[in-house]
């Protein structure tokens, strides 16, 4: 009577390497954006630049020598978009035409204006129009 002799092969199963844990940071951890619009009228259309200060360090801090140049394509209608803002941030800012206050937006017949303020609680956008400048 022959005698079998069964060997086995050891195998060790080979695990695919684990998947780094990814933490996309939601969009609220992140911030938001908020989208300035400044459209010129009357007296304010043929301004080249704009700019706006306001309460965030990234406005300015309402430094007009440290105000954010707004961008346009058409020298009537200008933007700027600040991200990073936290959910439930109160912005407020003013439009300038120079890096002084001199050169500060006024209402329609030269009077003062209050500040443009907006909550930002997600993506916001806000639409302003400037129609006098101080100087």
């Amino acid at each position: 009577m022959a005698t079998t002799t069964t060997t086995k092969k050891a195998t060790t199963a080979t695990k695919a390497p684990a998947k780094k844990a990814t933490t996309a940071a939601s969009a609220e951890e992140k911030g938001f954006t908020l989208k300035i619009i400044v459209k010129l009228y009357g007296n304010a259309l043929g301004t080249h630049s704009v700019y706006i200060t306001g309460n965030l360090v990234k406005l300015g801090d309402w430094n007009a020598a440290k105000a954010k140049a707004m961008k346009s394509d058409n020298m009537e209608n200008f933007t700027l978009s600040v991200t990073g803002i936290k959910k439930g941030t109160e912005v407020a800012f003013k439009v300038l035409k120079d890096l002084t206050w001199e050169a500060v937006e006024k209402g329609m017949y030269g009077e003062d204006l209050e500040n443009h303020v907006i909550t930002v609680n997600g993506a916001t956008q806000i639409e302003v129009g400037v129609s006098n400048w101080a100087n």
